[in-house]
This record gives structure tokens, C-alpha cells and sequence, in this order.
């Protein structure tokens, strides 16, 4: 099966998290994706990464951007675009070009779009002149600390930035580094970066350099806490430095569970969004949703990872929910008419994902009919009627929301209960969007 792709026209950061996470789902779903390396519009370079179960292909003459095609799906923009960037081995670049002879820390700073005046409303990865001075000073006292004595390396797409660098750390010995013949002068920045001992981020946050950075797994050195979930998303290899108040690691140590399992994020990570084992997904036929909210993604997701599971909807009507939307903008918000457009178009993709019967009916009763089956939703819910599921020979597992500390508590202590032989095992995670509110994660051992 091959997928046709239309990536993005803007940064080169941008194309490399498209074809990263392309890859990794074409991996796991071993298909082929042909994607187009968009130079339509005003952003044009020379695509040279390869990628796993990836065909790159330059288009340069799209008029409209996104096509009908996988980047304009339900299943790209709400889920797999908004997963995690990680580390592994599917993308490199295709050449080989010189290696630097030198070894060398990178400093990277965004200039230019990327400065913005202090107190205006701005997006997270922007910033103004006084992140950077701050950056300034912090990479003073690192660099004074740094026991190897390595040269620098400055990089920015702003000369007036890297002039201002250049003077900010003169006392340090600047390497220049040769040009690579041949070769764009973003991809050499991009190359060099890569083959770093380490990056050093003077600036808020850049896509660019953290996927160079990613790339080949070097350390990065920042100075600002990700709290927003679209910068948080990049899982590179950041360093801790003691000495630096502001800096946090991103490593989290995970538990015994998660090794030698396949984890798939189910959700979306800017709304909800929890870790599964990928085979528990493919392995039920039925889902049991205990949902009483009016974002319906978590079951939506799994049905796409499984388009052959059955959904029992049990205390939320979907079609219901539609129109409890569609009033809402009639009765209170503008552009009426283009709203409910969109919602028409978003419902019809949900029928067709959902199936007929699940999305307009509410479901009274659960009927197993012999079908490995997997419980989501509210754990109040769950307490009050449905924990004898979990005794069932064809439970595989649940993800239950909204755990508060008597709720994780009373959950426990019935497991104790209902589970003496302990063949259900659970995790406790925190929901990255909403702090206040966890989840519990049960699974079959």
C-alpha cells in the first residue's frame, strides 16, 4: 500500500518532523509513503534526507496547499502531527560530506520573525531580545565551566545575531568552519550542528536546530522549560546543568512496563491523549466507552489504529453531541455559516469512522458476544457500575480518567479485591494537558 503525502511549505525544521513521523507510522503500519518535498511557495531547498518506507519527491509547481491527499486526513491532523518527536534511526542524510576535523560545541540562535517585543502576546517558540541576553549570560557561565576547552561554533540565519554573538563571546575561541562545496548554506548550518559534540540553544526554542540536534542523538543545552504542548512534543536529548535554575530535563525514566512493549499514544496530545500498548489496540474487538465529555477523540483514534473494533458508546450520544454543537454556533458565535460547514464535513468523517450505529445510537446494554474487550472513560463511572467487567476472561485492559487521589485510592483497593491472583496490573500517569486530573492505566499481564 502506498499513501501520497503533500508536505508542508515552510522550514526545513518543519519537513524533518513531517518525515519523522511519516516514517514511523509507515513502520508501523508497513506501508509506503511518497511524500513531495513541497517548493511550491516561497520556502525552496534541495531535499537530501532519506527515510524509512519513505519516496522523497520535489514538487515545485502545487498551486493549492494541502491537497485532498494524507496530510489533509482526519487521521494525520489529529493524531499523527501532534505525537511526539523522538530519536531513532529513520532519517539521515543522504551524502556524505566532509567530517569536521575539529571537535566543537554548536550555539544556535533565531533571529529575524523570531524576535518580538517584550509584553506583546506572541506564540511560545518566539522571543524577545531579553530571552536571548539571558541565554547570553547563561552560556557565559557554561561555557566557563566547560572542562574539555572545546572551541564554539556560532549559527543563526541572522547576521546581525551572529555578530552580536561573536562579540557577547569574544573571551571563547570561535571556530570557523569551512564551507561545504556544493551544498546550501541552511544544510551546511543543519550538517554541522549535527556532527557537534553538543547545542547549546541561545534562543527560546527552533525546530531547526533541534532537529539537526536529533538527527544523530547530540545533547542539548536549554534554558527554558517547555511547558506549552507543541514545543514539549520534541523529546530531544537535553542535558541538565546543575548550576542553571531554569533548565529541565525532558528524559523521563520509564517503568519496567514500557520496555520491550510498542507504546502508541492514543489521542490527541493537545486535548487528551494516553499511553497504550500498540498490541492490547490491535488485539480487542471491542471498546467500551464510559466517555460523558464532548471530545470523543480517544475512541475515534483507536478505531482508526483498528478499524474492526466495535464501539459501545454508553453514556454519550454522538449524533446528539453534533447538534448540541451545531445550536451552540447558530445561537452564539460568528461566521455562523462557515462553522457549521466544517462541523458538517468533521461529522461526516466521524459517521464513516465510527460506523453508522455507533455514532447515532446510545448504547443500553453490553453484550460481549465473545470479544476481547477494552474499557475507557470516566473512573467514577466505572466504580459505580461496570468493575465486575474486569473479572471477565476477555478483559484486555482500560485507560480510566479524571483520577483524583480517593478516586486512585478506591480503584486500588477493588482491584485488590476483584483481582487476588493480581493478573491485573496498573500504572498511574499524570494527563500532560490537564495537571490536576490523571488517569489509570489497567492491563492484562
Amino acid at each position: 500500500m502506498t499513501v501520497t503525502f503533500y508536505g508542508c511549505p515552510a522550514g526545513l525544521g518543519n519537513r524533518f518532523e513531517e518525515l519523522a513521523l511519516l516514517s514511523k507510522f509507515a513502520l508501523q503500519n508497513e506501508i509506503t509513503i511518497d511524500y513531495y518535498w513541497n517548493n511550491s511557495f516561497e520556502l525552496k531547498y534541495k531535499p537530501i534526507f532519506k527515510a524509512k518506507n519513505i519516496n522523497i519527491k520535489e514538487v515545485s509547481n502545487l498551486k493549492k496547499w494541502p491537497t485532498k491527499e494524507f496530510e489533509s486526513s482526519r487521521y494525520w491532523r489529529e493524531y499523527i502531527s501532534k505525537e511526539d518527536i523522538e530519536f531513532n534511526n529513520n532519517i539521515t542524510i543522504k551524502n556524505n560530506y566532509p567530517t569536521p576535523q575539529e571537535k566543537y560545541i554548536s550555539i544556535h540562535v533565531r533571529g529575524t520573525d523570531r524576535i518580538k517585543n517584550k509584553g506583546t502576546n506572541f506564540h511560545p517558540a518566539f522571543q524577545t531580545i531579553e530571552d536571548v541576553d539571558y541565554c547570553l549570560k547563561e552560556i557565559h557561565r557554561e561555557l566557563k565551566k566547560n572542562s574539555n576547552n572545546l572551541k564554539i561554533a556560532i549559527f543563526s540565519e541572522d547576521t546581525l545575531m551572529i555578530n552580536k554573538l561573536k562579540k557577547e563571546l569574544a573571551e571563547f575561541d570561535i571556530l570557523s568552519l569551512p564551507r561545504i562545496k556544493n551544498l546550501e548554506k541552511i544544510y551546511e548550518d543543519f550538517y554541522y550542528i549535527a556532527n557537534s559534540e553538543k547545542l547549546i540553544l541561545c534562543s527560546k526554542f527552533s525546530t531547526f536546530s533541534l532537529s539537526a540536534a536529533m538527527i544523530k542523538n547530540i545533547g542539548v543545552l536549554k534554558f527554558f522549560n517547555y511547558e506549552d504542548p507543541s514545543l514539549k512534543r520534541w523529546r530531544n536529548n537535553y542535558e541538565t546543568s546543575k548550576s542553571l535554575e531554569n533548565l529541565i530535563t525532558q528524559n523521563s525514566q520509564k517503568s519496567e512496563f514500557y520496555k520491550n512493549k510498542q507504546m502508541i499514544k492514543i489521542g490527541n496530545n493537545f486535548i487528551n491523549s494516553f499511553l497504550i500498548d500498540l498490541k492490547i489496540i490491535q488485539n480487542i474487538s471491542l471498546l467500551i466507552s464510559l466517555n460523558n465529555s464532548s471530545y470523543y477523540g480517544v475512541e475515534e483514534h483507536i478505531k482508526l489504529v483498528n478499524h474492526k473494533v466495535e464501539i459501545l458508546m454508553m453514556n454519550l450520544s454522538l449524533f446528539k453531541n453534533q447538534l448540541h454543537t451545531a445550536w451552540t454556533i447558530i445561537k452564539n458565535e460568528k461566521n455562523r455559516k462557515t462553522k457549521i460547514f466544517n462541523l458538517i464535513n468533521e461529522t461526516r468523517k466521524s459517521i464513516k469512522i465510527f460506523g453508522f450505529k455507533s455514532f447515532f445510537t446510545k448504547c443500553k446494554k453490553i453484550k460481549l458476544n465473545n470479544k476481547n474487550f477494552f474499557i475507557y472513560g470516566e473512573a467514577e463511572k466505572f466504580i459505580e457500575e461496570y468493575t465486575d467487567l474486569v473479572k471477565h476472561d476477555l478483559f484486555l485492559g482500560a485507560v480510566l480518567v479524571n483520577i483524583n487521589s480517593n478516586l486512585c485510592e478506591d480503584i486500588i483497593n477493588l482491584l485488590k479485591k476483584i483481582d487476588p491472583l493480581n493478573k491485573i496490573s496498573f500504572e498511574i500517569k499524570e494527563n500532560e494537558v490537564e495537571k490536576s486530573n490523571g488517569y489509570i492505566y489497567l492491563y492484562k499481564n
